[in-house]
């Protein structure tokens, strides 16, 4: 079974037993798979998912779970990182 259809197979566990941290978590997961086949929009909606389901799970219990910490943003594939001192971006 690949990873991905193994964290959907999970994250349907999750949400049958409502377990906001679990899903949060898994959501990450599948972000971060998503991330690096090259789906970034794909990883920012997982991200954006596991970051309501974390906040969810904050309010439900008042404390935060790790998967809370662990929620990223997606990169923007037209964002640029800035460059090293000295070095200048070439436009191409």
């Amino acid at each position: 079974m690949q990873t991905g259809n193994a964290c959907q197979a999970v994250l349907i566990l999750f949400r049958d037993d409502n377990d906001r941290s679990g899903e949060a978590a898994t959501l990450d997961s599948l972000g971060n798979l998503a991330r690096h086949a090259g789906d970034h929009r794909g990883a920012r909606a997982h991200y954006r998912q596991a970051s309501t389901s974390a906040a969810t799970s904050v309010r439900s219990t008042g404390e935060p779970t790790s998967s809370t910490t662990s929620v990223r943003r997606a990169p923007s594939p037209t964002s640029r990182r800035p460059a090293p001192r000295g070095i200048a971006h070439r436009e191409g």
